[in-house]
């Protein structure tokens, strides 16, 4: 099993850092329960992660800028049934695919 350590491990070849990934056996996940946590990876489906609002300061004022596709930098975005935000430009939505109303993230 694939795991990654969320706290340091002493092992007999010295300590395993926070945050190395691990292929170890599921009796010793186990026995390590609290100190790593199991990879899952779905491989049959892409994870899309939709970008935070960038808040720009300018003289004093913070202004919230909406997420933009990272290929054509339009911020015009939807949300498709499976909660994915995609670009409308580059990826229009087909008849019924979108969930949410225009405009709304």
């Amino acid at each position: 099993m694939r795991v990654r350590a969320i706290a340091s491990i002493p092992s007999a070849k010295g300590t395993i850092p926070v945050g190395q990934i691990l292929e170890i056996s599921p009796e010793l996940v186990e026995k390590l329960k609290g100190k790593v946590e199991v990879i899952i990876e779905n491989l049959s489906k892409p994870v899309f992660v939709k970008p935070p609002p960038v808040e720009l300061t300018r003289a004093g004022i913070v202004i919230t800028v909406p997420p933009r596709c990272y290929a054509c930098s339009s911020t015009d975005l939807w949300r498709s049934r499976y909660g994915v935000s995609v670009c409308r430009v580059c990826h229009p939505p087909a008849p019924g695919a979108e969930t949410i109303s225009r405009g709304v993230l």
